[in-house]
This record gives structure tokens, C-alpha cells and sequence, in this order.
């Protein structure tokens, strides 16, 4: 591997090549939120874009106020936009399990509520608990005493 110094022509070419896709990337995801229903562009690829944008917002800009406007706040929107019922299956549950950290984060850093604490919400991130499973997987922890008798004494412990 080597490393060379670029030319600082060549970087502002690349800083401008940079912004302006940043610009056509924003004005296309507007336009793609604003579609109507039947011709909407996947929620998938709106969350992800979201997230994508915040990250060069975090790369380009070191106040960071753009990052917390698209992955913050944007995230959050377009999660709550989308409903819990869109966030149960493939890479938008798998958006819906990166981004909800930074919901909580946002919650906590700016003392507000977050949608999480809704029911609706609560059921994506536990799913109903399966009994078969847990019993199986509890099968053999918990010892029966008859009725009357007490549980084995381990020395070194006290009992109740």
C-alpha cells in the first residue's frame, strides 16, 4: 500500500463531486417522500437513504447539526411514518433495530418522549413470547418438593 498526496485541484474536484451528489441524493428522496401511495419508493430505501445522508452529514460537516437533523430526527420521522407493522421483516427491521438506538439517544440527550414507549412500538422489539420454547428451555431448572418438604440445605449459604 502507498499513499500519496493528492493535489488540492483534485480534492476540491472530489469535494464538489461529493456535495453535488449530496445535493441530487436530497432532492430525489424529497421527491420520493412526496410520491403518491401507488408509485412510493420503497420505505426501505427511504429509511436506509436517511441513514446514508446523516452519515456524510457527519463526515462533511463538523458542527454535526446536519447529522442530527437526518439521522436524529429523520430517522426517527421517517420510522414512525413508516409504522411499526413495516419494521417486522427484512432490511427494514434490520434499519428498525440500528436506528432505534439513536432514538433512545435522542430521547435521553434531549429529555423528550420517544414513540418507542408506545404499545405498538413495544411489540416490534419483543415479539410474543412462545411458551412451547420457554418451556423448554426452563425444562429441568426448577426442582419440585413435595408438598411439606423444604429444598436441599448447601452449606456455605444461608436460608430463608
Amino acid at each position: 500500500m502507498q499513499a500519496s498526496k493528492t493535489s488540492t485541484s483534485s480534492r476540491q474536484g472530489s469535494l464538489r463531486f461529493a456535495l453535488e451528489s449530496y445535493a441530487h441524493s436530497i432532492t430525489s428522496l424529497r421527491t420520493a417522500m412526496s410520491a403518491e401511495q401507488d408509485v412510493a419508493v420503497p420505505r426501505a430505501n427511504v429509511l436506509w437513504t436517511t441513514f446514508f445522508l446523516g452519515l456524510f452529514e457527519l463526515m462533511q460537516d463538523s458542527s454535526g447539526h446536519g447529522w442530527l437533523q437526518h439521522m436524529i430526527y429523520g430517522t426517527s420521522r421517517a420510522l414512525i411514518a413508516s409504522g411499526p407493522s413495516a419494521c417486522t421483516s427484512g432490511s427494514t427491521r434490520t434499519f428498525f433495530a440500528q436506528a432505534r438506538t439513536f432514538e433512545v439517544c435522542r430521547a435521553i440527550i434531549f429529555n423528550e418522549p420517544t414513540f418507542l414507549a408506545q404499545p405498538e412500538w413495544m411489540d416490534v422489539t419483543s415479539p410474543p413470547l412462545d411458551s412451547s420454547i420457554l418451556s423448554e428451555r426452563t425444562q429441568g431448572l426448577a426442582i419440585p418438593y413435595p408438598h411439606g418438604s423444604s429444598p436441599p440445605r448447601v452449606s456455605g449459604f444461608a436460608t430463608p
